[in-house]
């Protein structure tokens, strides 16, 4: 009777599993695009972006109200986080800039812009915005330049729309690192417009 109960029990746990809601998976890059090889003059490395560790993770934390956060075990990153941000941001200066992105163990013949992307902020309200608040840094040798970036998309409802709301938000903050690299080679580096000096 025992053994029938428990063999009862694991039934109706398969069971329950194989009802439960499925899993979503969700990537920041855009497709993949036909673009040319790369020709500009020089080359950027992207180093890893740092993230909130809350987070840094598969499963996607979204606010519920002003005090209220939740795990969405069932909408997820196709990566962690900080791996997603850091191959969607490479993905949006190469395209933007045409320059190939290198490691630190690739050498290059050409210079070589290097940046860091401190995200201080990464809120997601299904619904309602995406929004990414970034501190960054371009590095050209001895010359630097910080700024700050904020950028909130307003999104519709459902979660591929919020995906879709961060993704903007990535691409928004990539053309402005595009941008101040792109003064850099005019001998202006300045922070660009929709970002501030750090």
């Amino acid at each position: 009777m025992f053994r029938a109960r428990n063999l009862g029990s694991l039934l109706l746990a398969v069971l329950a599993g194989c009802g439960s809601a499925p899993t979503h998976f969700y990537t920041l890059l855009p497709p993949a695009s036909t673009d040319a090889e790369s020709s500009a003059p020089f080359s950027i490395h992207v180093e890893p972006i740092v993230v909130p560790a809350e987070v840094d993770q598969e499963a996607w934390l979204v606010r519920a109200s002003a005090s209220r956060v939740i795990v969405l075990d069932n909408e997820r990153w196709a990566a962690p986080l900080s791996n997603e941000l850091h191959a969607a941001f490479i993905d949006a200066l190469q395209r933007a800039l045409g320059a190939r992105e290198i490691d630190d163990a690739t050498p290059s013949s050409k210079p070589t812009y290097t940046l860091r992307i401190v995200v201080r902020r990464f809120e997601s309200v299904p619904g309602q915005y995406a929004e990414i608040d970034a501190d960054w840094t371009v590095r050209n040798g001895s010359d630097h330049l910080a700024c700050t970036s904020r950028v909130s998309q307003p999104v519709g409802a459902g979660y591929e729309a919020l995906a879709t709301g961060h993704q903007q938000s990535v691409g928004a903050i990539a053309g402005q690192l595009a941008n101040a690299i792109r003064s850099f080679e005019l001998h202006q580096a300045a922070c660009p417009p929709g970002a501030t000096t750090s």
